[in-house]
């Protein structure tokens, strides 16, 4: 406390705080100074401090040893008295005693820039507190620097409004007390915070738990953080918006997104809009989340050239190893997982031999004989085909058939166990020249597909789909066996469900070069390869492609989606908003879609029986053939009795459905033509309302019909078409006389209204016109015997007095006679006074 009064103690404590040891001992030794130079200044004292507690080194570097006398003496012979201090310590002791001191000395640091501050302050303190007190935003319009950065002060300003930390410094708006003192009041206060401030948690949560809509103020920090964004998500599932990009990824967070605001699925991952799951239940609180749903396939495909897939679909291992290779390399080349690369092998119709069409003969014929005989020595006039170059192989004219959906086919003639056949490209003959004098016997790959028969002198050559054959003529062609299938076609398939990254990305990563390489490098290593690989390896036909396939051209998807939103129905295809049953299934779940409908489906029963049975307004959006339809109609007014506003004129008329729309609701009545007696007595018993309801509709209650319906319930008379009718009065205070103070005046005073109406009960007399009630007509009635019965009689009925019995604080029946005597005598006094 003595040190914290001079600035030298300040200066020498700030000096000697990395010595524990001698910063106790210069204390002591500072105090008695400073209790005999109080009056002395304080850069005197200071250099006074500092000459007395420091040390001078001398020049050669050794420590000089302090006087006996002095207390730094002391306390270094007090530490070397003490054996304690002289222990060994362990590393962990040692840590936790050095991050002790750093917390001690950060604390030391903080306090002593406090006190500065405090100390360097704002002049005149208590008036600029008294005013902010009074007016804190006049006292802070004008006011200088060092009072808007004066933490006290903001925070006596905030304290009152949030509004104050505009006025506050750009060092108070990264002050972690005032901003939490202002976040408390509002959210909005978020907004005036520093960047460093908005990363703090705790000022964010303050803040969220007032408006979701304050995550968006907050730092990319507080984004990712899962608690905080599921906390704005619980106020609305729209806060997934300014989450980050990681947990729109995450479906749990999305869910909880979707579950209370459908709309939210637009935040969502391009991964989980391809949730089936998810997708569905965002349908059930918005129906447009069913246009949001799409799953987006990347399709790569490619042949695999040379290779014996007969032989490679026989052999299960080995199919299933060249597939596990296929999705290594592309998972590689995409930057995927192996799992999510679905591949397909395939090899298109297989290639085989057979007969010639009937009409391709005649046609070789009549080439034949354009052609004539060859000469002696001649070529065969055929376009032969010389095998590939480079590898030999026959995989070019094979691919060439394929594009041209060319066929091969078997030789009719049978075969000949004499002839004997080669082929030029496995002897190495490819471009040969056949002379009319060999009896040798060639097949050539040639471009054609179909078979042709020429002679040169005694030799046939026979031309057979992809091979020219040539026989003798005096023999018969010997059959050629069907070739295999040289090629496979492999499919790969990558979807955005369950690609990990944007789809496009994948896309984009496959290049034909690059796909070939990793392709050709994995299979080759694939065991058992060389036993079903003809040549060389070669890929072809290489293609790769993006497509979406949107949900809602799905029909079993849309069906489930309609199940459970049929407002969902004007995002589907427009194909199957003219589907009859889909168009129903909506209707079943929510009447109103039936306007969403086309005009023909409006105009079906079984589509609008559907919708007036969910939701019987929905009959409005039917057609005018339909709301003429009494059995629709009827359908639609059980379910809302007021749906009878929409049925055409000539159904309202009809009695029994308009008596089942006012049982559904007095309110019907409004919307009728003309009602039953029935009809109109079971509205008013609902309400008397009704009755206002049944004397405007285009045929009124009759007289009659309007005194039965008074009997039914007096308080028709309330209602302004009521009130003056005599007949109607008069039927209403039959059955409930004190009904006469809501009646028409005149007829309060109308002699017979109130006889009738005393009939009932006697005390109707005091609710007829003040002008009458004195009458001693009507008091020679009132007091009648025949009255005062019925009076006691309806008083006994309308006040039921508790029945007195023994309790256990001792009351006899004398007690209860007296207490029944007491008031009979009350009531006969109250008559009197009346």
């Amino acid at each position: 406390e003595r040190a914290k009064k001079t600035g030298a103690a300040r200066c020498a404590l700030g000096h000697l705080s990395h010595r524990p040891a001698v910063t106790v001992a210069v204390g002591e030794a500072m105090a008695p100074a400073a209790k005999g130079k109080a009056k002395a200044s304080n850069g005197k004292s200071a250099e006074a401090g500092k000459a007395k507690s420091k040390t001078k080194a001398p020049p050669n570097g050794k420590a000089v040893e302090p006087a006996a006398g002095s207390a730094v003496a002391k306390a270094a012979g007090k530490e070397a008295k003490d054996p304690s201090k002289n222990k060994p310590q362990s590393k962990e002791q040692a840590k936790a005693k050095a991050k002790g001191k750093a917390g001690a000395k950060a604390k030391a640091e903080a306090k002593v820039v406090k006190e500065k501050k405090e100390i360097k302050g704002v002049a005149d303190r208590p008036r600029w507190e008294s005013a902010i007190q009074r007016d804190w935003e006049a006292a802070l319009r004008g006011a200088p620097e060092e009072v808007r950065a004066d933490q006290a002060l903001m925070l006596q300003a905030v304290d009152q409004s949030w509004r104050a930390i505009t006025y506050a410094s750009e060092e108070l708006l990264g002050d972690h007390d005032v901003l939490m003192a202002a976040a408390k009041q509002t959210w909005w206060a978020l907004e005036h915070t520093s960047e460093e401030l908005a990363e703090d948690k705790r000022i964010a949560k303050e803040a969220i738990k007032q408006c979701w809509r304050a995550l968006g103020y907050a730092s990319k920090e507080v984004r990712r953080d899962r608690e905080l964004v599921l906390m704005a998500i619980e106020q609305d599932g729209n806060a997934l918006g300014f989450a980050a990009t990681a947990l729109q990824r995450d479906r749990e967070v999305v869910w909880e997104a979707v579950t209370r605001n459908g709309s939210a699925l637009r935040f969502a991952s391009e991964s989980l809009l391809a949730d089936r799951e998810l997708v569905l239940e965002a349908v059930k609180t918005d129906a447009a989340a069913l246009a949001l749903g799409v799953e987006t396939f990347v399709k790569v495909s490619f042949r695999v050239l040379n290779v014996d897939f007969d032989a490679l679909s026989l052999e299960e291992g080995l199919l299933t190893a060249c597939t596990e290779a296929l999705a290594q390399a592309l998972a590689l080349e995409g930057g995927v997982k192996s799992d999510v690369v679905n591949i397909v092998l395939s090899c298109p119709e297989e290639l085989v031999v057979g007969d010639e069409d009937e009409d391709d003969e005649d046609d070789e014929d009549e080439d034949e004989e354009d052609e004539g005989e060859q000469r002696p020595g001649a070529e065969v006039t055929q376009d032969v085909v010389d095998v590939d170059a480079e590898d030999g192989s026959l995989v070019a004219t094979l691919d060439e058939a394929l594009d041209s959906e060319v066929g091969l086919h078997e030789p009719s003639p049978p075969a000949s166990p004499s002839a004997v056949s080669t082929c030029a490209a496995e002897a190495g003959t490819g471009g040969e020249e056949v002379t009319a004098g060999s009896r040798d016997i060639a097949e050539n790959v040639v471009d054609s597909g179909v078979g042709q028969i020429e002679e040169a002198d005694g030799v046939c050559v026979e031309t057979v789909g992809e091979t020219i054959c040539k026989t003798d003529e005096a023999e018969e062609a010997k059959p050629i066996p069907a070739p295999c299938r040289t090629f496979f076609l492999v499919e790969a398939t990558i979807s955005s469900k369950t690609a990990g990254q944007p789809i496009s990305e994948v896309h984009s990563a496959f290049e034909e070069e690059s796909v070939i390489a990793a392709v050709a490098a994995w299979l080759v290593q694939v065991k058992g390869w060389e036993d079903i690989a003809m040549d060389e390896l070669v890929l072809s036909s290489f293609a790769c492609e993006m497509r979406e396939e949107h949900f809602r051209f799905d029909r079993t998807f849309v069906l489930d989606a309609l199940r459970l939103n049929g407002l969902a129905l004007p995002y589907a295809v427009e194909e199957m908003r003219e589907d009859k049953a889909i168009v129903r299934e909506a209707c079943s779940q929510n009447g109103e879609a039936l306007e969403l409908a086309s005009e023909d489906l409006r105009d079906t029963f079984s589509v609008a029986a559907a919708a007036v049975k969910q939701c019987g307004k929905a009959l409005r959006h039917a057609s005018e053939d339909l709301k003429e339809d009494r059995d629709l109609v009827l359908d639609a007014v059980r379910q809302d009795g007021v749906a009878l506003a929409f049925a055409s004129e000539e159904v309202r008329r009809d009695t029994e459905v308009v008596l089942e729309a006012i049982r559904q609701t007095w309110k019907a009545a409004r919307f009728a033509v003309q009602v039953t007696t029935e009809a109109a007595i079971e509205a008013v018993r609902q309400d008397w309302r009704a009755a206002e309801d049944l004397m405007s509709i285009p045929h009124p209650l009759s007289q009659a019909q309007l005194e039965e319906v008074a009997a039914a319930n007096p308080s028709i008379v309330q209602a302004w078409q009521v009130r003056d009718n005599r007949g109607a009065v008069l039927a209403a205070v039959r059955v409930d006389g004190l009904i006469l103070r809501l009646v028409d005046p005149a007829l309060r005073a109308d002699y017979e209204v109130i006889q009738e109406a005393m009939q009932q009960n006697p005390d109707a007399l005091w609710e007829a016109h003040p002008g009458v009630r004195h009458d001693e007509e009507l008091q020679r009635l009132y007091s009648s015997g025949p009255m005062r019965g019925r009076r006691e009689k309806l008083r006994g009925e309308e006040v039921r007095w508790p029945t007195a019995t023994r309790d256990s604080a001792g009351a006899d029946e004398e007690t209860c006679d007296s207490l029944d005597s007491i008031v009979a005598d009350a009531l006969e006094d109250e008559e009197e006074e009346n």
